[in-house]
Parts: structure tokens; C-alpha cells; sequence
């Protein structure tokens, strides 16, 4: 994992690969054994050119009740490939994730992101118009159509735990 976020040019791949295995929970839905998909990014309901995709089978809050449900998953040619993309989309939405882009040292980087996950999961003021989800942030409106919020308002804190029991790993 390390070595794939390292080959993606990510900024902090130790953190990145850390990232993988907390929100994958160690990849227990199989996403990234069968479509390289290490962040559990969900497909966009309009698909681009050359998008694959794959159906799992995962448990969602549906009325305060976990179900299984049938969902589409982006496939990524590789972990390196997927590692791009979160990057990709983190400087699409710049006007959110600026801190994150801006952080000078890996524990910032995880801080940063998963605060604007747990804000972005918190707002209320969300509209469902079609395929996609239009959202307030500070004032401003944006448009989210792929992709999920963590939600967990330890996600940092793990995230940390893990780097600091591996970073030997690192080298």
C-alpha cells in the first residue's frame, strides 16, 4: 500500500497507506482485492470514459437500520491509480479540502481531511436534485456526485495509532 501511494506521487503515502487500512477496515468488504478500490469509492451515477465498475454487496444505514444493499464501486486499474484519484478529487474541490492541500506534515494532512469528512457528513442543508447532491459549506454551494463521507469522529486519532505502530514499515 505504502509503496502505491508512494508511486502515485502522494505527498504523505506512509499516512495515505494508514489511511487505506483504517478506512477500509483492513479491506473487509474486498474492494481493494477485486477492484484495486481502497477508499470504498462509490461509483457516480453518470459514468465517464473508460470507468469500471464493480457490485458489492455492503451494509448501509437505511431508517436507522443496517441492511445489505447492492452497490456500485469504482474499479481502478491499480492501488496507485486509486491513490491518484482521491488526490484528483481533493484538488477538484479545493474550495473544501484547501487545508489539506496546504499541509506541511502527514498528521496534518489526516487532521485536515478527516475534520472536512465529519464536517461535510454534519451538514444538513443538503438537496438531492437527480444524480447529484448539492451541499452548503460556508455560504457557498457545491455539487458532489461520487464518492462517501467517513463519519467517525475518531478517524484521525486511528489513523495516527496505526502510523505510529508501523512507521518503521516506512523506510
Amino acid at each position: 500500500m505504502y509503496s502505491a501511494a508512494k508511486s502515485s506521487n502522494h505527498a504523505f503515502p506512509e499516512y495515505a497507506a494508514c489511511e487505506v487500512a483504517n478506512d477500509s477496515n483492513w479491506d473487509e468488504k474486498g474492494l481493494i482485492a477485486s477492484a484495486n478500490n481502497i477508499f470504498s469509492t462509490r461509483a457516480p451515477a453518470k459514468l465517464g470514459t473508460n470507468m469500471q465498475t464493480v457490485w458489492i454487496t455492503s451494509k448501509q444505514n437505511v431508517n436507522g437500520k443496517m441492511v445489505d444493499r447492492l452497490s456500485t464501486y469504482m474499479k481502478f486499474d491499480s492501488v496507485a491509480d486509486a491513490f491518484a484519484a482521491r488526490m484528483k478529487t481533493l484538488k477538484q474541490y479545493r474550495a473544501i479540502y484547501r487545508e489539506c492541500l496546504l499541509a506541511d506534515t502527514g498528521e496534518e494532512f489526516v487532521m485536515q481531511v478527516s475534520a472536512r469528512w465529519r464536517e461535510m457528513a454534519t451538514i444538513t442543508s443538503s438537496i438531492v436534485n437527480g444524480t447529484q447532491m448539492v451541499y452548503e459549506f460556508m455560504g457557498k454551494y457545491y455539487r458532489f456526485d461520487g464518492g462517501r463521507w467517513a463519519v467517525d469522529p475518531q478517524r484521525a486519532t486511528k489513523v495516527l495509532a496505526l502510523y505510529e505502530a508501523n512507521k518503521s514499515l516506512f523506510v
